[in-house]
């Protein structure tokens, strides 16, 4: 499977988090990331630049995966001519993930 993974806020944990996934699966990644420098830009920004590195590559995954740092509304509308038929799946903010409380 070929996966494109969108990271606007790409520092911290974020980054080991992508860079993890990517080593340790079995699957095929393309990750698209910004700098993580100002926190709420790229939540808002984001979705921009990203959908142009995304139209320029010759990519072509089966999914779509997405950390809540992205308007992912924003990013398929503007890539909806090669996003239309993939499945996306949109991840919880990656600070909780295996938190124990």
């Amino acid at each position: 499977m070929q996966i494109v993974l969108l990271e606007p806020f790409f520092c911290g944990s974020h980054q080991q988090w992508a860079e993890g996934l990517q080593q340790n699966s079995r699957h095929e990644f393309l990750l698209l990331f910004l700098k993580g420098r100002h926190w709420k830009w790229p939540r808002h920004g984001g979705a921009v630049i990203l959908a142009r590195k995304f139209l320029v590559s010759r990519f072509e995954p089966d999914l779509i995966l997405a950390t809540d740092m992205l308007d992912l509304t924003t990013f398929l509308a503007l890539t909806r001519k090669k996003t239309q038929n993939l499945d996306v799946l949109s991840l919880p903010d990656l600070e909780h993930l295996g938190t124990v409380r």
